[in-house]
């Protein structure tokens, strides 16, 4: 059996799992990866491990099991995927939700809804939406995913200590300091911020509907997203084999 395993699902959390990450390149390196295909089939590679770890891990007179076992491998590879696709952009942020119902990465509440958005902690997002029927909902902003030993949360708000117009709708300013003479809802945002999360609650699932969630870097309101340069997609590869 490989001893090369995916970075989460060892047992460990925080800095024990930052250990288990790879080294990352610099840019010149990189580029020289793309632009040779080698970022490419290290993706793969890294893919092709995880299949082979499965194959060789020890599941007696269960094959339904290890069915079970590609497909949850499947989800985490959509998520990676997704990771690096959906929010790798802070500049032109989106609301992305995951996991869902077959993108699984463990420890979800099946309660909750997750929904993910790319930050930077030097720039100031607007979050807005319309709070619908949900029970409840908590913004958190964060250092990542705890999977990956990103496991710090640095500010949150509920939405029953939020301000909620008339007609439920809300904006929340995420900033790293509240702006002189600003009274609406604010989360403040750490240095190390890297990411912003909704945890959405449900108690009667028939009932309830959720809340809609949008996100924008303020300042940046029409400026199209930086091109993609060949040492950029190399780490856009790296993250989604991590």
């Amino acid at each position: 059996m490989s001893d090369d395993l995916a970075t989460g699902g060892t047992g460990q959390k925080g800095g024990e799992l930052k250990r288990l990450r790879r080294a990352r390149h610099g840019e010149a390196a990189n580029a020289e990866r793309l632009e040779s295909g080698r970022a490419w089939s290290g993706f793969c590679r890294r893919l092709e491990a995880r299949g082979q770890h499965l194959a060789a891990y020890p599941i007696p007179d269960s094959p339904e099991l290890r069915a079970e076992a590609y497909r949850y491998l499947l989800g985490l590879v959509t998520s990676g995927i997704g990771t690096a696709l959906q929010i790798a952009d802070p500049d032109q942020p989106r609301i992305w939700r995951n996991p869902d119902s077959f993108a699984k990465w463990g420890a979800e509440n099946a309660d909750n809804q997750y929904l993910w958005a790319r930050l930077r902690s030097d720039a100031s997002y607007l979050v807005f939406g319309q709070r619908h029927g949900v029970f409840d909902f908590l913004i958190e902003v964060k250092e990542g995913f705890m999977q990956l030993g990103d496991d710090r949360v640095f500010a949150a708000i509920t939405a029953h200590e939020m301000e909620f117009a008339s007609d439920g709708s809300f904006e929340v300013l995420v900033s790293r300091e509240r702006p002189k003479g600003h009274r609406g809802n604010w989360l403040e945002m750490h240095p190390d911020t890297r990411y912003l999360q909704v945890r959405q609650y449900f108690f009667d699932w028939e009932q309830e509907s959720p809340a809609w969630f949008q996100i924008r870097q303020l300042g940046n309101e029409g400026n199209p997203p930086e091109r993609l340069t060949p040492a950029r997609m190399a780490e856009l590869l790296d993250d989604a084999g991590e």
